[in-house]
């Protein structure tokens, strides 16, 4: 008869709590290491110039530091882990101690006498422990028929002589045994006493806190899609966003983000107020609003703050709610972009990437991109754009990178610590060689068929500043450390690496394919990144035109030089099929690169970074 071992069940519990404990004090342990002696780079505090003084300070004090450790989550999970930790040393303390023994036959501790007791004391316990648990005095205990059953067993081994030898060759009176298993849980259970305890606490697991879990688990992740946006989120994207969105209607779409609508709820007369404030002073700015809910509305508002540079109206709890918006910015923005490709609208996904790369600069449509550099106002911005020498003027970012150090404009007034953060940001930000081909992948015929697979590669080169080989800031910028290279973006609050969409689309205005390629955390040399388009060749004589565009994902470039990442490929290739046998004329893949947008931008790519796109012609 299988009986309840409390030893073994002991082993069980610390078992079983181990699953629990190891990892659990591996991610305290963990996250106590990281505020304390976590590393700026890995962070993405860097201040590479003064203007980000502030931003790293923030960074750090949200990194390190009690204020990481004393959170609710972690707090919590602290204390439950601690109290399961000192059952788990109890239970390891009362194994040890020698009052639980592990589950073996010894008639002398089943009596409860010594190993030297005489056979006359032998009969005496025999006698009083049967009286004790003989199953006549105990009805319905199986507990104690168990007992009863031992007690007569470890009296036999005592006293009968066969039994006896069995014992002391094989620990069993029986003789030679085979495994016997016992089941490791507390005798207890077995107590009539405990028996009503015991089954509602079965019942309230069984029937209450098990599908309690499973069904708010199943409810929370049921709301979230592909890169944890909120399914809500994708379909508030799809009713609002179509091939003749504008980017000045972005902001409000963003706000409606399901992420934000139990933040952005005003609940008392004290938010209205702060958020009628703080509308006033956006308000000329933004477009008519489309939707007067009070989450659209405060969200809005919010997002436009940011984007006007006007943060300092907000009370500190809205500000708070700005930075939880602009902490998913990243994924929500690459969701909308998702949704356009879904859509095929080309114009309204470049749209998306815009606006990605105005939340991350805090610029709004009409600001010059000039006011991305350090210290630079609208003053300045106009400043630059003037004067009688053409190479030193410079209305946009791309061209003021193109003149010289010596004769950059707007500088007159500054500090000479302001005008090394000028230089060093332009620095930062490096120049392309783009470099183009197309070949039909795994074939030996160097011609292109009807039907033909084609593959367009586009190869960006970094190029970085020679006046930054020994700056150890851009260095460590350029793409060193784990969280890879770091977008200079001092007004927005969190660290943001450098990524690049790459968009094929079609003169109507549809996508052929997008996609987002990261910066590599440890670039080498030279880095290639390829996707495949899967387009084909079309029966047709007329001329195929296929658009290109390369832009960068959070700083505005407005560039139109080959060797500035925002440019747009028009690649144009003639196909004249006669027959089937008769190869394409592709009279040499010669793109024409030109702006692709009133404003494109980028976040820069490690020092030397290959994006391969592949695509075809139809």
């Amino acid at each position: 008869m299988l009986q309840y071992d409390n030893t073994a069940s002991c082993f069980f519990f610390l078992s079983s709590l181990s699953f629990y404990l190891i990892p659990s004090w591996y991610s305290i342990l963990g996250k106590v290491y990281r505020s304390v002696f976590v590393k700026d780079e890995d962070i993405g505090a860097i201040s590479r110039t003064s203007a980000e003084d502030e931003k790293a300070k923030r960074i750090k004090k949200s990194a390190r530091g009690a204020g990481v450790l004393f959170t609710r989550g972690f707090l919590l999970n602290l204390l439950f882990t601690v109290s399961l930790t000192a059952v788990a040393v109890w239970l390891f303390v009362l194994v040890n101690s020698g009052e639980t023994v592990l589950n073996s036959f010894d008639p002398f501790h089943i009596l409860e006498v010594d190993a030297a007791s005489d056979l006359k004391a032998i009969k005496k316990a025999y006698k009083t422990m049967s009286l004790k648990w003989h199953p006549d005095k105990n009805p319905n205990n199986p507990a104690a028929e168990a007992k009863f059953m031992m007690v007569a067993k470890a009296y036999e081994a005592l006293t009968d002589p066969a039994a006896k030898d069995n014992y002391e060759k094989y620990g069993n009176p029986d003789g030679k045994q085979s495994l016997q298993v016992s089941i490791g849980l507390p005798s207890f259970l077995l107590d009539t006493d405990n028996r009503n305890v015991v089954l509602m606490v079965y019942l309230i697991v069984m029937v209450g806190v098990i599908p309690f879990c499973v069904w708010r688990y199943y409810s929370d992740s049921s709301k979230f899609g592909e890169k944890d946006v909120m399914y809500d989120t994708y379909a508030w994207y799809h009713h609002n966003l179509n091939e003749h969105t504008l980017m000045k209607s972005l902001p409000e779409v963003y706000a409606g983000s399901a992420e934000f609508r139990a933040i952005n709820l005003i609940k008392n007369e004290s938010d209205r107020n702060s958020v009628s404030k703080s509308m006033r002073a956006v308000r000329a700015y933004m477009q008519k609003p489309k939707y007067n809910h009070p989450v659209c509305v405060t969200g809005n508002v919010l997002m436009h703050s940011h984007l006007l540079r006007k943060t300092d109206e907000l009370t500190p709890e809205l500000q708070s709610n700005l930075d939880r918006m602009l902490r998913q910015s990243s994924t929500l923005i690459d969701a909308m972009i998702t949704v356009c490709q879904h859509q095929e609208s080309l114009n309204t996904a470049l749209n998306c990437i815009k606006f990605g790369q105005s939340v991350t600069q805090a610029l709004w449509t009409k600001d010059s991109t000039l006011l991305q550099l350090p210290h630079f106002t609208e003053t300045e911005a106009e400043h630059s754009s003037r004067g009688k020498k053409a190479s030193a003027r410079a209305g946009t970012l791309a061209e003021y990178l193109d003149v010289e150090d010596d004769e950059k404009k707007g500088l007159a007034d500054f500090s000479d610590v302001q005008r090394d953060d000028v230089l060093r940001c332009c620095r930062l930000l490096p120049r392309l060689e783009v470099t183009t081909g197309v070949y039909v992948d795994d074939d030996e015929d160097k011609g292109v068929y009807e039907g033909d697979l084609c593959t367009v590669r586009v190869t960006l080169k970094r190029k970085p500043n020679a006046a930054s080989k020994d700056d150890d800031n851009v260095k460590r910028s350029a793409g060193g450390g784990k969280s890879g290279s770091l977008v200079h973006a001092p007004r927005f609050p969190f660290p943001r690496t450098e990524g690049w969409w790459v968009v094929l689309g079609t003169k109507e205005g549809k996508i052929v394919s997008i996609e987002k390629v990261a910066a590599p955390k440890s670039p080498p040399p030279t880095v290639s990144s390829r996707a495949r388009m899967i387009l084909r060749t079309k029966r047709t004589r007329t001329r195929m035109r296929r658009r290109m565009t390369l832009m960068r994902s959070s700083t505005i470039s407005n560039s139109s030089p080959p060797e500035r990442e925002s440019t747009s490929l028009t690649c144009t290739c003639s196909a004249i099929p006669t027959s089937g046998s008769t190869p394409v004329a592709l009279s040499s893949w010669r793109p024409s690169i030109r702006p692709c947008c009133q404003s494109t931008r980028s976040t820069r790519t490690t020092p030397s970074s290959t994006m391969s796109r592949r695509c075809s012609r139809r």
